[in-house]
């Protein structure tokens, strides 16, 4: 049965928390299985381990296991293992006792430069990495043995997802393009354009699908990001599209029609049946907002400045978003008395959904 999420809502009034402000910049931001801690990809190489203290957070370590940014991280479902990786093509296995120790194995030049996304399989065996360099690679979680490399489109990538049940991949582009593949050959499957998510302006290509996700019975497939009004200085309407996994079908599509909006960053499952979603736009812009579980107009929302990353803690009823401070700074910003730009960094926003 469709969630109500009206009484839903009146059942489990959101609640601002403590805000964490830190100094460092964040690019990600993922839980660990017990939910007791997470894990934020950041600048210069590092990762950030943040550990719960009350109804806030605190960053508990930092470790430099890396040599560019940390866009991507994903931890195993045993809890034992995360991998992550950075902008310099590196891919790392460590042990979430030990992230600063010996890797259980690692790959410097996994792929050509940035990788963008990372996904592990349901059985926990493949992991399957994105990379700029238009290449989806999958490795043998165990051993960190390459299994198959493809090339998966002819542009950019910027998504990818198993299938909770069945085990096979998907991808997003730049173009817009959704593909399905086979992991155990690396051969597609089938192929179909979201034209929204893309647009050619200003001899530029911008916008893409940032974000895919299964419904944990696999039934249905969101999409997410942007669609572009301009390029150069992009403008575009925050963008989502649900599928039918099995029929390959556009369910709903839902445009928030202010081009200000900007981009879908992040997206995650909400245990009662609903999509959580954080956005970044123009400079102050974006939020966290829900959404019904095959589609529909978001029935809550709340302001989220430029966010990065999120997670829903299902155990404590939060959900902790990874922001951009206000006034952030960039070239032909205003400087310090010592003549420097004052560096930007990323507040911990947090909500409760009801009691814990």
């Amino acid at each position: 049965m469709p969630l109500d999420s009206s009484a839903w809502l009146k059942q489990h009034p959101p609640k601002a928390l403590a805000t964490l402000t830190q100094p460092e910049p964040f690019w990600c931001l993922r839980a660990h299985p017990s939910e007791q801690w997470l894990l934020a990809g950041g600048g210069i190489g590092q990762l950030h381990r943040i550990q719960a203290d009350g109804d806030s957070w605190k960053v508990a370590s930092s470790v430099s296991v890396h040599s560019g940014w940390v866009p991507a991280i994903a931890f195993h479902p045993n809890g034992e293992l995360v991998v992550t990786a950075d902008t310099w093509g590196k891919l790392r296995c460590s042990r979430v006792a030990d992230l600063a120790g010996k890797p259980s194995w690692e790959h410097p030049h996994a792929h050509a430069g940035w990788i963008r996304q990372l996904a592990i399989s349901p059985n926990g065996t493949i992991l399957a990495s994105l990379g700029q360099d238009q290449m989806i690679h999958l490795w043998d979680i165990p051993t960190g043995k390459p299994t198959h490399s493809f090339r998966f489109t002819e542009t950019d990538g910027f998504s990818l997802a198993f299938h909770p049940k069945q085990g096979s991949l998907i991808t997003g582009d730049l173009h817009g393009f959704v593909c399905e593949w086979d992991p155990k050959t690396g051969k597609a499957i089938r192929r179909m354009q979201l034209p929204d998510f893309y647009k050619l302006d200003r001899i530029q290509d911008v916008g893409g699908i940032r974000c895919l996700r299964f419904a944990p019975d696999g039934n249905t497939i969101l999409a997410a990001g942007c669609k572009p009004t301009t390029g150069g200085f992009v403008q575009g309407s925050s963008l989502l599209v649900w599928l039918d996994s099995q029929r390959w079908q556009v369910l709903t599509t839902i445009d928030s029609a202010n081009p200000n909006d900007g981009f879908i960053t992040d997206l995650a499952w909400h245990d009662a049946g609903f999509w959580l979603s954080c956005s970044s736009g123009q400079p102050g812009q974006g939020k966290l907002a829900l959404y019904p579980e095959r589609g529909g107009p978001s029935f809550w929302n709340a302001p989220a400045p430029n966010s990065h990353g999120l997670v829903w803690l299902a155990r404590s009823q939060r959900v902790v978003v990874s922001q951009t401070n206000t006034g952030s700074n960039g070239n032909g910003r205003p400087k310090t008395a010592n003549q420097e730009y004052p560096s930007n960094f990323s507040p911990l926003g947090q909500w409760r959904f009801g009691s814990a």
